[in-house]
């Protein structure tokens, strides 16, 4: 029999949140328009409101007149918007949302020129450029960029174009991501390709390397990679020095060779020392299996009170 979670059915997701914005202010803010099961806001690395947050409604009816009313409205100096929630893999496709395209494999002969001509058949181009480590170098680095006047174009670009070859070398044609974006979507590319495959184990001592930790995990199978966080800090004598943080990740070609490995970190110590490993997740994945905070569907004032103290 389910619960009241599973009775929920009312998502909405609102943006343009002042930074100040807490969970307690959107839960304050929509509680006028129904019953809310749960309400909470993103925080961002400075632990402020990262702009955007979720509420979920104890009924459609509720969201749907927060999203008819909402919208507009101030909250905390900022004027908020309101929309259902969507998961991601419900959202629109993002062909109106970008125009620009990373190209690689291009022939290291390539000029801005060649890179153009290979497009031009698709659309109007804004521009188009390979890079190279010098300006008057005669190579370039294998890659480059073709920004599109239309999205439309640019998506019918990259549809045809990532399935050739020019000089016997494949095209890979994407969207054009910045560098932090890009990093995240290879390391959601590696989860995928090697889910169930890649383990984390924290408790290491500082005094473990990668390569002490491959050494070890390879009795249990082919090992990818093998990695230790790491971070910068000062010693006692003002010196720069790296330091373990105690945890990293093993990634193996096959989920057996890693059940191997978790099952013998939880029977016996190794490398001298009693270690926790587990099949690695990703944040996203691991934040979504706890709660979202939970307000009381009852008036603030009757919440049991903290008790008064006053000098006799």
């Amino acid at each position: 029999m389910g619960g009241i979670k599973d009775k929920v059915t009312g998502n909405v997701f609102v943006k343009n949140l002042s930074p100040k914005t807490k969970s307690i202010d959107l839960y304050k803010h929509f509680k006028q328009f129904g019953s809310i099961f749960s309400c909470r806001v993103k925080y961002g690395s400075n632990r402020e409101c990262a702009g955007y947050g979720y509420i979920k409604f104890e009924t459609q009816e509720s969201a749907d007149k927060a999203i008819a009313s909402g919208s507009g409205t101030m909250l905390k100096e900022s004027k908020i918007e309101v929309c259902p929630f969507k998961s991601r893999d419900n959202r629109s496709s993002s062909i109106t949302t970008y125009n620009n395209l990373y190209v690689k494999n291009i022939p290291k002969r390539f000029k801005d020129s060649d890179l153009s001509n290979l497009f031009q058949p698709f659309g109007k181009i804004a521009s188009a450029v390979v890079i190279k480590d010098k300006p008057e170098s005669e190579e370039n680095k294998g890659f480059g960029f073709v920004c599109f006047e239309s999205a439309e174009d640019a998506k019918k670009a990259e549809n045809t174009l990532k399935h050739t070859s020019v000089e016997g070398q494949a095209l890979y044609v994407s969207r054009a991501l910045s560098q932090e974006a890009r990093k995240k979507q290879m390391r959601d590319e590696r989860m995928r390709t090697y889910k169930d495959c890649n383990v984390y184990i924290k408790y290491l001592n500082e005094t473990v390397t990668e390569e002490v930790l491959k050494k070890e995990f390879e009795t249990f199978g082919t090992v990818i990679s093998a990695r230790i966080m790491t971070a910068r800090t000062t010693n006692p004598a003002g010196q720069s020095e790296v330091r373990s943080l105690g945890y990293g990740f093993v990634c193996f070609t096959d989920p057996e060779s890693a059940k191997k490995a978790i099952d013998a970190v939880r029977e016996r110590p190794i490398l001298g020392t009693k270690l926790y490993a587990a099949i690695a997740e990703r944040k996203e994945d691991r934040a979504a299996r706890y709660k979202p905070m939970r307000y009381p569907q009852y008036p603030m004032q009757y919440l049991p009170q903290r008790p008064q103290f006053y000098p006799v």
